[in-house]
Formats: C-alpha cells, sequence, structure tokens
C-alpha cells in the first residue's frame, strides 16, 4: 500500500495527490475512521437550528389585496444533549422555533405588500419531540457523537412532519400558523 502511494506521488500528476493528501486526511479525521477507529456517527452536527421552511403560501381568492394570505411555516431545532437536560432543552428549542417561526411569518407577510403584517399562531407545545424516556436510544440512532454535549437527542418542531427531512404533505394537512393582513 505504501509503495502504491509513494509510485503515485512522485508519478505524473502525483503533486495533485501531494496537495489533496491533507484534504484527505482531515476528510477522514472528521469521520472518525483513521487510524483504525471506528466510524462513530451518522450525523454531521451536534446541534440544528432553528431551521424554518415556508409551505404552501396561498393568497386569500376573495380579496384584490396580495397581502391577504396565509403559510405554513414549519420550524425544527435539535442537539445532543445529556439525558437529565432533555426536558429542559426541548422547552428552550420551543421558544427558539417559535421565535424563528414568527420572525418568518412577519417577513414573509411584509414581502407580499408593503405595510402587510403577519400574525404567528404557535402551538401550545411542540408538534414533534422526544420524551425523556426515548431520548438516548433516539440519540444513538442519528449518530450524536462522543463530542457533543451529551448521547440523548432533543427535537422541537411546530409541525409533526418528520424529524430530519420534512415533509412538506404533512405540513399541509395541518392548519396554517402564519396569516398575512393590513
Amino acid at each position: 500500500m505504501k509503495r502504491i502511494f509513494v509510485e503515485a506521488l512522485f508519478s505524473e500528476g502525483g503533486i495533485f495527490a501531494f496537495v489533496a493528501l491533507p484534504v484527505v486526511i482531515w476528510f477522514f479525521i472528521n469521520l472518525g475512521v483513521a487510524a483504525g477507529a471506528e466510524p462513530e456517527a451518522k450525523s454531521t452536527f451536534c446541534k440544528f437550528g432553528p431551521d424554518t421552511v415556508e409551505i404552501s403560501a396561498k393568497k386569500d381568492s376573495q380579496s384584490a389585496e396580495p397581502c391577504i394570505g396565509t403559510v405554513h411555516i414549519q420550524a425544527r431545532m435539535f442537539g445532543c444533549v445529556q439525558n437529565k437536560d432533555v426536558s429542559q432543552t426541548t422547552q428552550r428549542f420551543y421558544r427558539d422555533v417559535v421565535n424563528a417561526g414568527r420572525s418568518v411569518c412577519r417577513e414573509h407577510c411584509q414581502n407580499r405588500a408593503p405595510g402587510c403584517l403577519g400574525r404567528f399562531v404557535a402551538p401550545p407545545k411542540c408538534a414533534l419531540q422526544i420524551d425523556t424516556e426515548h431520548a438516548l436510544a433516539s440519540g444513538k440512532s442519528v449518530g450524536c457523537r462522543s463530542d457533543c454535549e451529551g448521547p440523548a437527542l432533543a427535537f422541537c418542531s411546530l409541525y409533526a412532519a418528520g424529524m430530519m427531512k420534512v415533509d412538506e404533505s404533512l405540513v399541509v394537512q395541518s392548519a396554517p400558523n402564519c396569516f398575512c393582513h393590513f
């Protein structure tokens, strides 16, 4: 193996291999597979979000005003935390996704027309969340890494429409949460 690498390094085009080597080493180290280590994680980050998606923006068909209408705002957030912190972290994530949803709603409506306002209606709690009893198994399933805050997964989203990928068809089955008006 070493001889093949040395031959490739000094053969025609070998300088490319030499320049690319640090990138390849970084790639393997960050995937946890260098020096015979076991691949550790499926997840590529310890915390995600809040991530927001605007879905199914509709104009009121009975109004001539471009402002009047609705949109579904999906926001979600997750992180790998200590199991004892899952409930508290989920509550914090709830506040963060609601604030993100409110902000996106306001911005969406302002972009519809000058003077257009957005009224965001948040659910009373996360529509989809992971309870403490299942947080460790969920963290293992998504691949919480050892360099994360902890091995348990905390998650919160405004609509129950998937965790790692938003299923828009599930979102549009629910009532919109953003209402544009003057």
